[in-house]
Formats: structure tokens, C-alpha cells, sequence
């Protein structure tokens, strides 16, 4: 059988350049609208696409030692109503806007009446009134309710008539607004942290701040894609939540100072005061608070004064002291101090324990000195070994690393500092061994 090439290949030589007139057609098309017409299809691309839209990360929580929450990130919710409807299509349009308004005057009522049962503030006729002016202004985001409602609240409101439809049908919708909340109130607020306003991004003080780059976490992105016109939001990048901290705080001991110092302050009639409550064990600190008088009997937590003001150690230094001496093989515990009556006069002035209108301690040992926190005790056996040599107590009082930066977590507080200066020799205006009988002592009686 002879193969009639004659008739077929006029055809497929036809075929060939039609296909081949088309495949140049599409390629030149295809870059006219690369080259020649790519402005307005990016224009074009920019109407139905929205980019760079940050998606918020969740911040941490702060733990009090037992786990208890003292700060944490809720949600609030702000609600709207859109009452017209989004087709293009003149016919589509009337009809879905025909269903949406004989859904809301078929549900009106239910709505007004249910929101008056969750908001008591809110009158029914008033509210009424209210959505039917925002359905005549057509507006697609009529705030529904002034206030910033909760979660559960939230809910509540979604389960009612027309509510508990998607925004699509029904048309209700909410922006969410993260904000940060304290379950235990003013307990520790100025150690875990305050906000400039009622949110996220403005942290002022203390752990928040300390640690705000741990617990912010890193926004995700994404950006809006319109389909069907409507706007869905398509995240290319999700977020990575803040991670959570606990502190050493905890919340019993904390509540029970707080409460002890503002009774005390109030007894004394003081205008500040302070508790820093610690575990021996591990040096934790399982309660701190500071507080100053702000009004006639009241006092509040205004900073954190614990750690930021600059005083005299006080008492608290009398075992540093004790400890460079017996670092220097000066004292050990058998050392004793005759305190006398109570007070005792060294270089021009009388040096004064707390109970010398009661007669004085008398004779102490180095234990006793410390129980009783002695000032005579303490100042007696430090200036007789190192009168002559000041500068070699100072430099002791440095290797023991009380002068040495903590680092503490909270912004704002204050470097120990403890000054070196060279020492001018100085006469002694009395031994350190005269007898108590030189200063004027007050006796019990007087």
C-alpha cells in the first residue's frame, strides 16, 4: 500500500505553521506584557494584593515562683457591624442585600434584648435606634458597642441571632487588641513592670523592660489576597510567641509584706518605706516593695525605691565588717567589747547603741555584738585594729564583692558604691579603751 504523501502533507505542513504562528503569538504577547504592559498589570496586581501586613506575636507571660501568673497578655475585643453586602454584580447585589436586611429587621429584637442581658448598661430601644442609623449611613464597620469587651464576653455576644453568622453572611466582625494584665492587681506591679497605656509596646519598667526582648517574641508577616472580592489574609511568615519567665517571687510572702509595711508605715506615720524579703539558703528574693505616702494615710508603690535609692547599709554592715577583720586574723569569736551603758564617745562625738536609754548591753562577745547588733561593739574592735591603717579595711571590704555591680533584672536600680580615697593620719580624740563612765549615761529610771 503506497503512503498518498502528496495529500497529507499539505496538511500537516498547514497544521505546523498554525501551531507555530500561535506559539509566537502567545511568546510576543507574553512579553508585551513583560515589557511593554507591566506597569499597569502590576497596578492591576497592587488592587487585589496587599503586602507587608505584620502578624503580632503573643507576649510572654511573668511566673511568680509557684507558677502563678502575675502578668500575661489577654485579648479585648472591639465589635463592629457591616451592613451592606460586597458583590459586584448589580442582580447578585440586591438579592444579598435583600437577605442581609430582612435578616437583621427578623433579628433585631433578639439582638437588643441579648446584648441588654450582657451589657446592662446598654437600652434596647437605644441601641436599636443606633444600628438602624449606621444601615442608613451604609457603613460596612458601625461600631456596635462603645466599650472594649473580654474574651467571655466575646462569646456570649457571637452566640446571639445574626451574630453567630460568618462576617460574609451576617456581616458582625471585631478587631482583637492584645493588652497585658496583672491577675494579682498592685501585687509587686512596679517589679514585674508597667506599660505608658493600656498595651503592649510601651514598657517603662521593671522585668518587663529587663527582659522585653525575651518575652516580646518576633512578629510573623503576611499580606492580603483578594478573592471573590473579599480580602483573605494569607501569612507567609506565622509569629514566634514570647517565651514565658518566672520569677523567685512568691506570692504569699509577697501579699503578706506589702500589707506588713503599709500597717507599719501608717503606725509610724512615715512618708516611705521598704521590705526585701529573702530565702537564706539561695538568696532569693521572695518579696520586695517599696511605698510612699501619697495621700493622708495612704500609701502606694510609686518605684521601685528597693533598689534604686542610694543609702547607708546600716546594720547590715556590721557582718561585713566583722568579716574583713577575720579575714585579717584581727577577731575571732571569743573577742569581747565592755559597751558600757550604751554610749560611748569616740572622736568628739558619743557613739550610741539602740537601747542606751535602757542602761546598755555591758560586756558583749563577738556573737552577742551582732545578735544585738551592738554600734559600740562593731565601731570598738573595727577602729582599734584598723585605725592606723584605713585603707586596708576598705580594700577588705571590696575583696568581700559587697561593692561589686549585682546586675539586678530591674531598670533603675543603683550600683553599690563605696568610696576609695587616700586617708590623712588623724589623732584620736579618746582611746578606744576608756571606760564607758566618760560619757553621760541616762539610767533606766530617767
Amino acid at each position: 500500500m503506497n503512503f498518498p504523501a502528496k495529500k497529507i502533507l499539505p496538511r500537516y505542513i498547514v497544521i505546523f505553521f498554525l501551531f507555530t504562528v500561535a506559539g509566537v503569538a502567545i511568546i510576543a504577547r507574553a512579553a508585551y506584557l513583560i515589557f511593554g504592559d507591566k506597569e499597569y498589570w502590576m497596578a492591576v496586581s497592587a488592587r487585589f494584593k496587599k503586602e507587608n501586613q505584620e502578624v503580632p506575636a503573643t507576649r510572654g507571660n511573668i511566673l511568680a515562683a509557684g507558677g502563678e501568673v502575675l502578668a500575661t497578655s489577654l485579648p479585648e475585643y472591639k465589635i463592629f457591624m457591616d451592613f451592606m453586602t460586597w458583590e459586584k454584580d448589580p442582580k447578585r447585589k440586591a438579592r444579598a442585600q435583600f437577605v442581609r436586611d430582612s435578616l437583621l429587621e427578623d433579628k433585631m429584637d433578639s439582638i437588643c434584648n441579648g446584648m441588654h442581658a450582657i451589657f446592662p448598661d446598654i437600652d434596647p430601644a437605644k441601641l436599636r435606634a443606633h444600628l438602624l442609623k449606621g444601615r442608613k449611613k451604609k457603613s460596612h464597620h458601625w461600631p456596635i458597642y462603645h466599650k472594649r469587651i473580654t474574651y467571655l464576653q466575646y462569646k456570649q455576644v457571637k452566640a446571639l441571632p445574626l451574630f453567630k453568622m460568618s462576617a460574609n453572611s451576617g456581616g458582625f466582625h471585631c478587631d482583637e487588641i492584645k493588652l497585658r494584665k496583672n491577675p494579682y492587681g498592685e501585687l509587686a506591679r512596679r517589679t514585674v513592670g508597667l506599660f505608658t497605656y493600656k498595651g503592649e509596646d510601651e514598657v517603662l519598667t521593671g522585668l518587663e523592660l529587663a527582659f522585653d526582648s525575651v518575652l516580646r517574641g518576633k512578629p510573623g508577616s503576611a499580606h492580603r489576597q483578594k478573592v471573590l472580592s473579599r480580602y483573605l489574609t494569607i501569612v507567609d511568615q506565622p509569629a514566634e510567641d514570647g517565651l514565658d519567665i518566672q520569677t523567685t517571687i512568691d506570692v504569699n510572702f509577697q501579699d503578706i509584706c506589702e500589707k506588713a509595711l503599709n500597717d507599719k508605715l501608717v503606725e509610724i506615720n512615715a512618708n516611705q518605706g521598704l521590705c526585701i524579703l529573702m530565702e537564706v539558703q539561695t538568696g532569693d528574693v521572695k518579696a520586695i516593695t517599696s511605698m510612699r505616702r501619697v495621700g493622708d494615710g495612704v500609701y502606694k508603690e510609686m518605684d521601685v525605691d528597693a533598689v534604686k535609692n542610694l543609702l547607708e547599709p546600716g546594720s547590715v554592715f556590721k557582718p561585713v565588717s566583722f568579716l574583713v577583720a577575720m579575714n585579717d586574723g584581727y577577731i575571732d569569736m571569743d573577742d569581747w567589747v565592755d559597751t558600757g551603758c550604751g554610749i560611748r564617745p569616740m572622736y568628739g562625738r558619743n557613739m550610741k547603741d539602740h537601747n542606751h536609754r535602757s542602761g546598755g548591753y555591758g560586756v558583749l562577745t563577738v556573737p552577742q555584738i551582732l545578735q544585738k547588733s551592738s554600734n559600740i561593739g562593731v565601731s570598738v574592735l573595727i577602729d582599734k585594729y584598723y585605725h592606723n591603717q584605713p585603707e586596708k579595711f576598705v580594700d577588705g571590704v571590696y575583696s568581700t564583692g559587697i561593692a561589686e555591680d549585682l546586675h539586678l533584672p530591674i531598670p533603675g536600680y543603683a550600683k553599690p558604691r563605696i568610696t576609695k580615697r587616700k586617708f590623712r593620719p588623724f589623732q584620736r580624740l579618746i582611746s578606744t579603751t576608756a571606760s564607758p563612765t566618760t560619757a553621760r549615761c541616762s539610767s533606766p529610771a530617767s
